[in-house]
């Protein structure tokens, strides 16, 4: 049935929609970088500071959400809970709009296994309203074209 169409195009190429031209961020698991370096490499995160306990078994890291993730603090926080490692401690800090986190040094890379779900999701959220803007943008243009069709009909 589709065998005509795939052979009127050029060359045989497939063809991208609208929607397929949002790209996906690409993930960035490099095992070598600390994991405060580790954030700051993320772009939709800003490091504040950083710090080490008196005995050194911890560091607390202190984070924001930055640009168009910056909406999406309430969405973080509500996902903090789910799937914590036991070394991992985080909190939400509401008035502020940052998170601390405290990690028990040796399972950093359990907390950038972590961390990395945490923020696909919020990617994935991000993405989700984007494509859902183009929809609704779509829809609307396609409504005030049946309109404009329907309206020359009548007159």
């Amino acid at each position: 049935m589709y065998n005509h169409i795939a052979a009127s195009l050029p060359n045989n190429e497939p063809t991208t929609s609208a929607f397929q031209t949002i790209s996906r961020a690409g993930n960035f698991k490099d095992e070598t970088l600390s994991l405060t370096d580790w954030i700051v490499s993320h772009g939709a995160v800003s490091l504040h500071e950083h710090s080490y306990d008196p005995l050194g078994k911890s560091m607390t890291i202190t984070f924001s959400l930055t640009g168009v993730a910056s909406k999406y603090f309430s969405v973080l926080r509500g996902l903090i809970g789910l799937g914590r490692p036991s070394s991992i401690s985080i909190a939400a800090l509401p008035k502020a709009r940052n998170f601390s986190l405290k990690v028990v040094l040796g399972q950093e890379s359990e907390a950038k296994v972590y961390l990395s779900k945490l923020f696909a999701i919020i990617e994935s959220e991000i993405r989700f309203k984007q494509v859902l803007r183009k929809i609704i943008i779509n829809q609307e243009k396609f409504e005030r074209e049946e309109r404009l069709l329907y309206n020359s009909f009548i007159s």
